[in-house]
C-alpha cells in the first residue's frame, strides 16, 4: 500500500505533467466567429476573434443594445487572454461603443471586462463561451443637467456565445 506522501507525490507529478502538456499544444485555429447573447449589456452581437499566438487575442463585433433589437448599435473592441487547451479560462478587457441608446439618444464609449469559460478546440470547430461581464457607466454633466448612463457605476451581466473556430 502506498503512503500518503507517495500518493501526494504521484498526484503532483501528474498535475505538473498535465500543465506542461497543455502549455505545449499549439493553437492552430486562429480565427473564430460567434454570436453572443446578452454580452456587454446588449441583446446580441456578431463577433470576430483573432488569436495572436497561443494565449492572446483581439475581438470586434457589432450588435443591438436593446432587448427588442431596436434601441441602438454597439461595437465591442476587446483584447482577450486565454489559459488552457480546448477548455479555456478567458479574461477579456476593452471598450464598447454605443450609438443611440434608449436613455440618451447619444454616442458613448464604455470600458468593459469579462471573465469566463471558453470551449474552443485548438484545431478548430464548434466553440461555446459563457462569461460574467461588467460595463462601466458614468455619470455625465451636460450643461446644468446631470444625466445617467443606464444607472451609473459597474453593471454586471452574463453572456453566452456559440460559434465556429477555424
Amino acid at each position: 500500500m502506498k503512503t500518503p506522501k507517495q500518493l501526494l507525490a504521484i498526484l503532483l507529478f501528474w498535475g505538473t505533467a498535465a500543465v506542461g502538456n497543455s502549455e505545449a499544444m499549439a493553437q492552430t485555429a486562429m480565427n473564430s466567429v460567434y454570436v453572443e447573447l446578452f454580452g456587454q449589456n446588449s441583446f446580441f452581437t456578431f463577433n470576430y476573434d483573432r488569436m495572436i499566438g497561443n494565449r492572446f487575442g483581439l475581438r470586434t463585433g457589432i450588435g443591438m443594445s436593446g432587448l427588442d433589437g431596436t434601441d441602438g448599435i454597439i461595437v465591442p473592441i476587446t483584447a482577450n487572454y486565454l489559459l488552457g487547451d480546448d477548455h479555456k479560462f478567458e479574461f477579456d478587457a476593452g471598450l464598447v461603443y454605443e450609438n443611440g441608446t434608449w436613455q440618451r439618444g447619444t454616442q458613448d464609449i464604455h470600458p468593459i471586462l469579462s471573465v469566463g469559460y471558453r470551449y474552443q478546440p485548438t484545431a478548430g470547430g464548434f466553440m461555446i463561451r459563457a462569461a460574467v461581464d461588467a460595463v462601466w457607466y458614468a455619470e455625465r454633466v451636460i450643461g446644468a443637467v446631470t444625466t445617467y448612463d443606464n444607472n451609473p457605476g459597474l453593471q454586471p451581466g452574463i453572456s453566452l456565445s456559440v460559434g465556429y473556430a477555424f
